[in-house]
């Protein structure tokens, strides 16, 4: 009689191989449009785009992040992993929220440099490409 191995994840391995392709079109959307809300926030001199471009590279590092974690829960349980590598999964969700802590606190700092040294925003400018980047939100949402 011959053994078969059983991987109980296998429903879970299926859905993988659509989250790598939903994750890598989400990538390249927001690494994208980070650099055009960046730029865009440097231009027109927004807190509030930058915090936003800022944001979007923490979803970029997340998502990043989240295709390591896919990689690395696909593989098969091992001796030493008896349930597989899902656990990575978890960690990448860790990092990402101590990636949005620590952008939060120069958020916060730099708020408060605004509220004492108030400068000028284009307005114009930036509105449209806030307006762009609620569209980009909304679509990979």
């Amino acid at each position: 009689m011959a053994r078969r191995t059983y991987f109980h994840h296998v429903e879970h391995r299926k859905t993988q191989a659509h989250s790598k392709t939903t994750l890598w079109f989400s990538l390249i959307i927001t690494l994208f449009f980070t650099v055009v809300e960046f730029v865009g926030g440097l231009v027109s001199n927004s807190l509030a785009l930058l915090s936003d471009s800022f944001h979007m590279l923490s979803d970029v590092i997340a998502l990043g992040l989240s295709m390591v974690a896919v990689y690395f829960a696909s593989r098969r349980p091992t001796a030493r992993y008896t349930f597989g590598f899902l656990r990575f999964e978890i960690l990448a969700a860790f990092l990402n929220g101590l990636a949005l802590a620590v952008i939060s606190v120069w958020i916060f700092y730099e708020a408060i440099m605004r509220i004492i040294f108030p400068q000028t925003v284009e307005s114009g400018l930036m509105l449209v490409i806030a307006t762009i980047g609620l569209i980009v939100n909304i679509i990979l949402t």
